[in-house]
């Protein structure tokens, strides 16, 4: 049963691509919104209990609930970029990098490819594509997730389309000599900020405040990368906005002072999220609430297994 769905999915692979080649972004993006439709229904009935999306950031804790259109939408934006993921090594072809629009600090690559960087930042819709769009600049792209699925073989033959020395694609925590290893010129590593993991500092914004984790900081002061926070938001239709903020100073990060460095990112990108709320996901959302996040899932011991053979290959 298992090698008739990696059969499946390799066939599924294929087809995207080919009609990927056939079709422009506008057509693909209807020939696919059914998918993406069912899915978001699927999801948005068991999701009742999660406060998203929101209407405004920060959000309070005396919001009304969400309405089943709301959330459906919510899950339809966050699975309408799966796609993408099939032909992300042609994401840099004319006709899909004038679908993103970036704005901010314009020396991202040349700092990759100095330095290397981590990518820090908050959970929206189109998060998971950000990866894709960063390996089209000719630099290595990785992640840090908790979802197994980034680890399965399926996933992991599709991240590694259009990355640049084959380098890993996903590394999971708790693994911190691999992330270490990863890290350098020429790298980029995207790490969550909003994930309540190891210890976090809580800083204020807009008459709220938000939960940030200092492990990226902690990270970068070991191996000398820049910090810099990034967040990616959709727009419509297979169209993104991406703003990169001004790199932490590498001071803050040296001194130690984590809570003035998760100060600099909150600031960097609040306003920008707040200008579409509804796009912020579960963790962003409890992060700004002070809450455990509800959807962060420890790894299974398969998934940290399977991290383990794709760093030592």
């Amino acid at each position: 049963m298992g090698g008739a769905r990696q059969a499946a999915r390799r066939f599924t692979l294929v087809a995207n691509r080919i009609v990927e080649r056939l079709l422009p972004p506008d057509v693909l993006w209807f020939l696919y919104w059914p998918i993406a439709a069912m899915r978001g229904v699927k999801e948005a009935r068991s999701a009742t209990d999660l406060r998203i999306p929101v209407s405004h950031l920060p959000p309070s804790p005396t919001d009304p609930p969400p309405s089943f259109r709301a959330r459906w939408r919510f899950y339809f934006d966050l699975n309408s970029g799966r796609p993408l993921h099939s032909w992300g090594d042609r994401l840099g072809s004319p006709r899909w990098r004038k679908r993103y629009v970036v704005d901010g600090f314009d020396g991202f690559v040349a700092l990759a490819k100095e330095r290397g960087i981590i990518s820090i930042g908050f959970h929206t819709v189109a998060t998971r594509n950000g990866p894709a769009w960063m390996r089209t600049l000719g630099v290595q792209a990785a992640s840090v997730a908790l979802d197994p699925e980034w680890f399965s073989p399926h996933m992991l033959a599709r991240t590694r389309l259009g990355q640049p020395g084959a380098a890993v694609t996903a590394l999971p925590t708790g693994m911190p000599r691999e992330l270490l290893r990863y890290l350098g010129p020429g790298s980029t590593l995207g790490i969550g900020a909003d994930h309540p993991l190891g210890r976090t500092v809580t800083v204020p914004w807009g008459g709220g405040s938000m939960r940030v984790a200092v492990g990226s900081f902690r990270l970068a002061a070991m191996s000398g990368v820049a910090v810099v926070p990034i967040i990616f938001m959709s727009t419509r239709r297979w169209r993104f906005q991406i703003h990169v903020g001004s790199p932490v100073p590498d001071a803050l990060i040296q001194a130690g002072d984590f809570t003035a460095a998760a100060q600099h990112v909150v600031d960097e990108l609040l306003p920008y999220a707040a200008s579409s709320p509804h796009q912020a996901g579960p963790t962003f959302v409890y992060a700004m609430l002070g809450e455990p996040a509800r959807t962060a899932t420890p790894e299974p011991a398969a998934a940290r297994q399977a991290a383990q053979a794709q760093v030592t290959r």
